[in-house]
């Protein structure tokens, strides 16, 4: 942008300079050169107003009229750029580079500290760190395991509930005794007892 040597200054004031750089540029010749191309042209357009103020024909007329336009024109174009230079020549081109408190303090990096307590700093950094991304991992996966484990419990459960009456009566009759025959029976008093036959 192009500021005044005053308001240039007043940015000064406004914040502290971190870099500065001026430079100049010689324009002396582009404007001498510019102010006779512009006397030239200006001169040259009368001469054509002239000419078209005492043309006879309409042949004539267009003839001088298109060239008294494309004249004018190129003159215009000439005085554009003259003042674009005289622009130049009274104003300063101040590009500013405007940084936050913040911005500012992370530009000139820290030395590198070392130490028990620099590596108790680095290390309790790095814990943190970690830290947080395990509590950023578990976050993301609970409602996966929330979603996904209730159903799977569920089922486990139905199945365990299937399964146990089948597994407590297979229990009972392994738990029930087992008759020996070669063992004595007894046998209430005064039920007769009628001995085997013997075999023959």
């Amino acid at each position: 942008m192009c500021v005044s040597d005053g308001h240039r200054r007043k940015l000064g004031r406004d914040g502290k300079d971190e870099s500065r750089q001026l430079s100049t540029q010689d324009v002396t010749d582009q404007v001498t050169d510019l102010d006779a191309r512009i006397a030239t042209g200006q001169a040259s357009v009368d001469r054509v107003r002239e000419l078209l103020a005492k043309a006879q024909n309409i042949g004539e007329i267009v003839s001088l009229e298109s060239e008294l336009s494309r004249r004018e024109a190129d003159l215009e174009s000439l005085k554009s750029r003259k003042r674009k230079l005289d622009d130049l020549t009274t104003l300063s081109t101040v590009t500013a580079v405007l940084l936050g408190p913040q911005a500012a303090g992370t530009a000139t990096p820290d030395k590198h500290e070392t130490g028990f307590l620099a590596g108790l700093k680095a290390g309790w950094h790095a814990f943190t760190a970690s830290m947080q991304v395990l509590l950023t991992v578990l976050g993301a996966l609970l409602p996966w395991l929330v979603g996904l484990g209730l159903p799977a419990s569920a089922v486990l459960w139905t199945l365990r509930r299937v399964r146990r009456p089948r597994s407590e009566t297979g229990l009972e009759t392994a738990s029930a005794p087992a008759r020996n025959p070669s063992a004595p029976v007894a046998v209430p008093a005064g039920t007769p007892v009628t001995a085997p036959a013997a075999a023959e």
